[in-house]
């Protein structure tokens, strides 16, 4: 959540008006708004209810603006409204939001479940937050090659490396060989 709501503020300032969305998609323990400390009106459980009316227009009127100039998708507030949410509808709604905005930030949990496998294929880039000690980079590894055996190319997936320090347990070099 770090990573990408640094990214979509930083985004923000090199976009129009209109350039940079973020869409909360960790859904139980979503926390876009608390990191960008703001309360947001409505979440994708709205558009999920509203499906068949979404267009640019009610994407809009749902999103709340941060003062970067990042408009803000949260995740649900309670199971229930979790649990109604289809991959379709999610698909549907980061399709539209291509069309609105220059990019759309996707903070996602660890998953490959079809909510989060919608997610990947619409992504033109996937960045894989890791850290420099051995469970990490073992599970790091385990995902980029789940990625390739589901046939995305290296170009599409990066790998970033949170919380490095030049004494972390593993060398950077090391990382990556």
């Amino acid at each position: 959540t770090t990573v990408a709501t640094n990214l979509a503020t930083s985004l923000a300032h090199l976009s129009e008006m209109h350039g940079v969305a973020i869409v909360d998609l960790n859904l139980l323990i979503g926390d876009v708004p608390t990191f960008l400390d703001i309360s947001p009106r409505y979440t994708l459980a709205e558009i999920s209810k509203n499906i068949d009316r979404l267009d640019a227009a009610f994407l809009m009127g749902v999103l709340t603006r941060h003062l970067s100039g990042v408009y803000v998708l949260p995740s649900p507030d309670n199971m229930d409204e979790i649990n109604q949410l289809h991959p379709d509808d999610i698909a549907k709604t980061l399709t539209i939001m291509r069309t609105v905005f220059d990019f759309t930030i996707v903070d996602a949990y660890r998953s490959f479940d079809p909510l989060a496998m919608q997610v990947f294929d619409l992504s033109d880039i996937i960045l894989l937050v890791s850290t420099l000690d051995i469970p990490s980079l073992r599970n790091t590894k385990r995902l980029m090659d789940t990625f390739h055996a589901l046939g995305y190319s290296e170009d599409k997936i990066k790998l970033v490396v949170n919380r490095y320090t030049k004494g972390s347990e593993i060398p950077l070099k090391e990382a990556y060989a």
